[in-house]
């Protein structure tokens, strides 16, 4: 049997599109080298779908077209071997894209993707428009689309999703920033790079793109990728936050609250792109004002005793703990480490020399964390959660911020990064319980 399409993985973008592609009156095999939830086998045998699981058989080969797991590196052997019996393979939102009526509005960047997406859905929604929001931030693309195709898709990308896009077309497309990220996944930087400015390879003269006018790789890459779409740099260093509004061309200044609830990237692009949509400045104002964001960005948990603990576990990267550790006043507990991807930890070396007093390494090898900051600060490596609040705490004193950054991925203790988080702020928690119950 030759199926319309064969899905690798049967996690929430397999689960997704899958869902898309039955109601779609699609012949589907779904093929998994892992292990199927049992509520997922439920699922696909009451949807008549075939699936298999501990590995790829001869059946993956036998679709027309393959849509891969995000997660699924270029180099896998089942993608190699696709690649060279001439199987189009192509990533869920690009088999998404064919379904989708609605405007779809695609982030990007190596960090801020979720906040920014998040405060554009809100605004959108603040606004009284038909919007939805999906992609890595939670629901998956076509699982949304399955569910209601919005008049407005806010859809957090990823480059491992623009890798493997062929039609895929924003009418706007947002370019956070640029920085050293899977590079376990990518076969380079250069590779990396050109999967984000994917997100700007099918637009035309009726589209629009907003970029980091600030970051310089996005900057020395605008003259070698050519773009058709209407270009709107924003520039997140300057103060007052200011940006150019797409409609009157006049310098619109960003109430300087919003900081407290959003990255400047994040509202800055966020205000462009309602401004886009035609929502009126004093709306896209009011909405940012009532603006949560999301967890395990930034987010404090709790103060014990004058130590105020920070839980940022999205941090997976350098240039996002970058960004914490100079958001966050000294002095400065820090809590790293986790999976490394390859980090270079140079550019964290002047922060933590002026606000770290002490690093604490949560993680199964911390001969990176070691070898980057050993003979600058105290480090002490521990191996779960509970050791790492709890030693933090004890190396803390009252004024002290402890953070929760790890500039790491999670795989090595955890399943991801909001576990990890969630697992911070239980034994936060927990701590403090602790202390008020002995003080009685």
């Amino acid at each position: 049997m030759k199926y319309d399409v064969v899905i690798l993985g049967s996690g929430e973008s397999g689960i997704g599109a899958t869902l898309l592609a039955v109601k779609n009156r699609y012949s589907v095999f779904v093929s998994d080298a892992g292990s199927i939830k049992p509520e997922t086998k439920k699922l696909f045998n009451d949807l008549g779908v075939e699936y298999e699981e501990g590995g790829h058989t001869e059946k993956v080969f036998m679709g027309k077209e393959v849509v891969k797991s995000p997660g699924i590196p270029p180099h896998a052997e089942v993608i190699r071997e696709l690649e060279i019996r001439n199987i189009p393979v192509i990533s869920d939102i690009e088999f998404g894209y064919r379904f989708a009526g609605g405007r779809i509005i695609a982030v990007t960047g190596t960090d801020g993707k979720t906040t920014t997406a998040s405060l554009i859905y809100h605004i959108f929604k603040h606004s009284g428009l038909d919007v939805a929001l999906s992609g890595n931030v939670g629901k998956s693309f076509c699982r949304q689309l399955y569910e209601h195709d919005a008049r407005w898709h806010v859809v957090e990308v990823s480059s491992f999703q623009l890798k493997y896009i062929k039609r895929f077309r924003p009418h706007i497309a947002i370019l956070l920033n640029i920085a050293k990220d899977h590079l376990d996944w990518h076969p380079s930087f250069e590779d990396y790079i050109q999967s984000k400015f994917n997100i700007t390879k099918n637009q035309t003269v009726d589209d629009h793109f907003i970029f980091n006018g600030n970051d310089k790789t996005i900057i020395n890459w605008l003259k070698r990728f050519p773009i058709k779409a209407r270009k709107h740099p924003f520039f997140p260093n300057k103060r007052p936050m200011r940006y150019r509004d797409p409609i009157t061309g006049r310098m619109m200044e960003i109430d300087s609250r919003a900081e407290q609830v959003a990255h400047p990237a994040s509202t800055m692009a966020s205000a462009i792109t309602s401004r886009l949509a035609g929502i009126p400045e004093e709306q896209i104002k009011s909405a940012v004002r009532t603006f949560k964001r999301p967890p395990h960005r930034l987010e404090p948990v709790a103060e014990i005793k004058g130590v105020l603990f920070i839980n940022d576990s999205k941090a997976t990267n350098v240039n996002s703990a970058w960004y914490a550790l100079e958001t966050v006043p000294k002095p400065i507990v820090w809590i790293a480490g986790g999976v490394d991807k390859g980090n270079d930890y140079s550019p964290l070396i002047p922060l933590v020399e002026e606000k770290v007093k002490a690093i604490v390494c949560l993680a199964k090898d911390c001969a990176s964390i070691k070898s980057a900051f050993g003979g600058l600060v105290p480090i002490y490596h521990v191996t779960s959660m509970e050791e790492a609040v709890r030693r933090a705490f004890e190396v803390a004193s009252e004024g002290t911020t402890v953070l929760l950054s790890p500039a790491c991925a999670s795989f090595d203790l955890f399943n991801n990064y909001a576990e990890r988080g969630e697992a911070f702020r239980r034994e936060v928690l927990r701590l403090k319980q602790e202390l008020e119950v002995s003080e009685e």
